[in-house]
C-alpha cells in the first residue's frame, strides 16, 4: 500500500517540478528533491520501505531521461524518526542543498515540526504522514495552485 502511494506521489511531484519550477531553474542540470524519512529508528517499518520505492522511482525516472532532460537528484535524510532531527535536515535541504521539494518525513511529528519551516521557505513538502493538522489548514502558497496544475497523465498512475 505505501509503495503505490510514492508511485503516485512522486510522479505527481515530478509534474510540479515541469509545470512550476522557474524557467532559470528548469535548465539546471538536475531537481533536487529533499526526503527526511525514518529509515532507521522506531519508525523504520515506514521509513525503510519509502526510502526504497523513492531511490527505484527516482533511478526509473533518470534512466528515462528524467524530465525534460533533467535528472533527479534525490537527497535523502534518515531522521530515526526525530523532531530535532527532522527539523535539522528541513534547514539543511532549503538552505545548503537548495531543494525544490521534500518529501517526508515518516511521521506526523516530524511533519508539523517542519511545516511552518518549509511553508515560510517556500519549499512544497509533501508528507508521507496522516495527521489532519499537516494538510488543515491548507499553506496559502497551495490554496490555489489545484486550479493550476492539470490531471496527471495516465502513463504516471500505475496500478
Amino acid at each position: 500500500m505505501k509503495v503505490t502511494g510514492l508511485r503516485i506521489v512522486v510522479p505527481l511531484l515530478l509534474l510540479l517540478a515541469v509545470f512550476v519550477i522557474p524557467s532559470s531553474q528548469s535548465t539546471a542540470a538536475e531537481i533536487r528533491i529533499g526526503a527526511i524519512l525514518a529509515e532507521t529508528g522506531p519508525a523504520s517499518f515506514l521509513g525503510g520501505p519509502e526510502v526504497r520505492s523513492l531511490k527505484m522511482l527516482a533511478d526509473e525516472i533518470n534512466a528515462a531521461g528524467g524530465i525534460n532532460g533533467t535528472t533527479i537528484n534525490l537527497i535523502i535524510k534518515d531522521s530515526g524518526a526525530s523532531p530535532e532531527k527532522a527539523i535539522s535536515f528541513a534547514k539543511q535541504l532549503i538552505e545548503e542543498d537548495k531543494v525544490f521539494a521534500i518529501i517526508g518525513p515518516s511521521t506526523s511529528g516530524e511533519t508539523l515540526k517542519i511545516k511552518k519551516l518549509v511553508e515560510d521557505a517556500g519549499v512544497i513538502l509533501l508528507s508521507c504522514a496522516s495527521a489532519e493538522l499537516i494538510v488543515n489548514p491548507v499553506a496559502p502558497m497551495f490554496s490555489r495552485l489545484h486550479r493550476a496544475i492539470p490531471s496527471p497523465p495516465a502513463r504516471f498512475l500505475r496500478p
